[in-house]
């Protein structure tokens, strides 16, 4: 063959080759051999794995479903921590609903619930008829609630465990729903019917309760005579706490308070305390915080405290007559720490001289400051 041939057949293969390439999108460039019919490629060996993993041919004929895990669930229970706790968030606007709701979300845990406080709230007949569910419910606080009918009483009589009651300024409290409410709590130990329409007859219907331990009545129309009865006979004998001011206690009641051994707290103000109702103090040897402010008795009255050594706090505001003289007495109660003075007839001189004196460790409060 002549070279020009040759060239001819080599230039015809090279664009052969050329076109297959751009066409065939192929990443491999043929060989002359390949386009010429001449010699194969030897075919690259494969590379053996070594161990393959087992496949697990076999399909049961019923495939069982595999159990999946149920849905996390919401638990509408509450603990008896969040219990109190809730209350205590919403103490200003508790409802029936609310009532009703800490009931249902604490399940079997309402015996959790010891105290509840209602006061300032628009609870009615329907939320106390829930209390009873409580059933180791001690504290109950319906201050200063409007809503509530008679029927509440027969509700509060329900909770048994109850020791402490609240009900100041309480709108529907009067002699017959006190008499009810409390009939079935003997063992109460903390009544508050201050600024009710409670009577002397009040004291009739509480005196079933042998364990009183606190009771304050102050702000009712009572004179104290029923009180005095009852208390020759030896009722309400635990009493720590008494409270019976801005009322007319003062003018037949102080012979009741008379040995009265566990009282500590006496709280008189406002209530027509003369000095022949002080002489029944003198016994009271245990009291640490006397209140005989806003009242008419004078120096000579005081002598009745001489014998009360444990007083610590001491309130005669407003007790316009007595003057310097007094003073012959209150020098001696020597654990006086706080003594309220302001408008009597006490002078700023005298004042100065028992402080320094008799009772440096005393907060004296007069009409020109404090000492």
């Amino acid at each position: 063959m002549s070279p020009w041939k040759q060239f001819l057949q080599m230039f015809g293969f090279g664009f052969l080759a050329l076109c297959l390439i751009a066409f065939s999108g192929c990443n491999k460039v043929p060989t002359f051999g390949e386009l010429t019919g001449g010699e194969q490629p030897e075919e690259e060996a494969e590379t053996p794995v070594a161990n393959p993993p087992a496949v697990n041919s076999e399909i049961p004929a019923n495939p069982v479903a595999q159990p999946t895990d149920p849905p996390p669930t919401t638990n509408t229970a509450i603990s008896p921590e969040q219990a109190i706790s809730y209350f205590e968030f919403n103490k200003n606007t508790n409802t029936d609903e609310q009532l009703e709701k800490l009931r249902n979300d604490l399940g079997e845990n309402t015996g959790a619930v010891t105290e509840l406080d209602l006061s300032l709230t628009g609870v009615t007949t329907r939320g106390i008829a829930v209390l009873p569910e409580f059933e180791n419910l001690q504290t109950l606080n319906l201050a200063n609630t409007k809503n509530l009918t008679a029927e509440f009483a027969a509700e509060v009589a329900k909770c048994k465990s109850l020791q402490t009651l609240n009900m100041h300024r309480t709108t529907a409290v009067n002699d017959a729903t006190l008499a009810i409410a409390v009939a079935g709590i003997p063992s109460l130990k903390s009544l508050d019917i201050s600024y009710t329409s409670t009577t002397e007859a009040s004291f009739e219907a509480i005196k079933p309760l042998a364990e009183l331990e606190v009771l304050r009545i102050s702000n009712t129309p009572i004179d104290g005579t029923r009180f005095t009865q009852l208390r020759k006979t030896g009722h309400w004998s635990m009493l720590k706490e008494f409270d019976a001011s801005i009322s007319n206690f003062g003018v037949n009641g102080t012979p009741g308070l008379m040995n009265l051994k566990n009282l500590e707290v006496l709280k008189l103000r406002k209530a027509y305390m003369t000095d022949k109702g002080l002489t029944a103090l003198k016994t009271l040897k245990k009291v640490r915080v006397l209140d005989l402010s806003h009242n008419t008795f004078t120096d000579a009255g005081l002598v009745a405290l001489l014998p009360l050594k444990k007083i610590e706090i001491l309130e005669l505001e407003g007790c316009k007559s007595i003057s310097d003289a007094s003073l012959n007495v209150i020098y001696k109660l020597e654990n006086l720490q706080q003594l309220d003075v302001n408008f009597t007839g006490i002078s700023t001189g005298a004042l100065t001289q028992l402080k320094a004196k008799y009772l440096p460790n005393c907060t004296i409060r007069y009409s020109g400051g404090q000492l």
